[in-house]
């Protein structure tokens, strides 16, 4: 299955109290909890009861598009190759920007490349999506994005995105937004750049999806 991959510029809020590094919650994120309920399981789970077995059948939701960001400071005014078993298509058709409510923490090892992905950071005050300043277990962690035709490539999660008003977590626990780097490592044309969007389909997921890499485990 394909995915249609557009860049989308991100505007980025950010907010003193979003670079602290508070404590971690107990609590599983909105996301993880969607899956859970629906599936029975979660794939690439950290914990291993709830972890669906790989490869298998995934979470899969076709067509759609994924953001690219660049991020902004406050003042800046605010083939036949293989594909990895995957979980996750974006849904979301390209919008002119996405703002990233939260940035995590600079991690102890940032990505060396400076390859970054923002994900759902939920939407009103009952939703966490992936990542937000209320559940913040996923930040940092790696997960695998690939193209058909490129090599899988392995960026970090930097941080949570908003992807519009009333978003349901069938769509937002869905989509990504990428970095300008991670972009240009998945290699567009240059009628892919000029039209802001990769035109063949992605995927990706947490990079545990046989839990022999707990420390990038979605939780």
């Amino acid at each position: 299955m394909k995915a249609t991959v557009a860049v989308i510029f991100l505007a980025v809020l950010i907010l003193p109290a979003v670079m602290a590094n508070p404590e971690p919650p107990s609590q599983h994120s909105t996301c993880y909890n969607y899956f859970l309920g629906k599936d029975k399981c979660v794939f690439a789970a950290e914990v291993d009861a709830d972890r669906c077995p790989a490869p298998t059948n995934s979470h899969q939701k076709r067509s759609g598009s994924t953001p690219l960001f660049t991020p902004k400071t406050e003042n800046m005014k605010r083939s036949n190759d293989h594909l990895l078993e995957r979980r996750y298509d974006t849904t979301t058709k390209a919008r002119k920007t996405v703002t990233m409510l939260y940035t995590c923490p600079e991690p102890q090892k940032p990505n060396p490349d400076g390859l970054g992905v923002c994900l759902w950071a939920g939407a009103g005050s009952k939703s966490t999506g992936w990542v937000n300043k209320e559940i913040h277990q996923n930040c940092g962690k790696q997960i695998y994005i690939q193209r058909k035709g490129v090599p899988a490539i392995y960026p970090n999660i930097i941080g949570g995105c908003d992807f519009g008003d009333k978003v349901e977590n069938d769509v937002g626990c869905f989509n990504i937004a990428l970095n300008e780097k991670l972009f240009e490592a998945l290699k567009p044309t240059e009628e892919e750049r000029k039209a802001g969007s990769l035109s063949q389909g992605v995927t990706w997921d947490f990079n545990n999806l046989k839990g022999d890499k707990k420390e990038n485990g979605s939780t």
